[in-house]
């Protein structure tokens, strides 16, 4: 991950930028279980200058699973 993080900072104008920040998010939060750092990308995706009008559907689709993974995590377990 620190692969896409570097790349986002180096290149924070550029559209590769905003790539990095959603495949950082989409890795944290499917295959790493760290929905919150998921947040932190797809948020940082949401308020990049780099226009994304394409892909907001996606950035706001990351941010909401991210947020209910978030709220999972924190839930208390049901007992049956």
């Amino acid at each position: 991950m620190s692969e896409y993080e570097r790349l986002a900072q180096a290149y924070p104008a550029e559209r590769q930028s905003l790539l990095a920040l959603l495949a950082a998010g989409r890795l944290a939060l499917k295959q790493l279980q760290r929905p919150s750092d998921a947040l932190l990308y797809y948020k940082a995706a949401k308020a990049s200058k780099v226009p994304h009008l394409d892909w907001e559907s996606n950035i706001q689709a990351g941010i909401q699973d991210a947020q209910r993974a978030v709220a999972a995590s924190f839930a208390p377990p049901v007992k049956s």
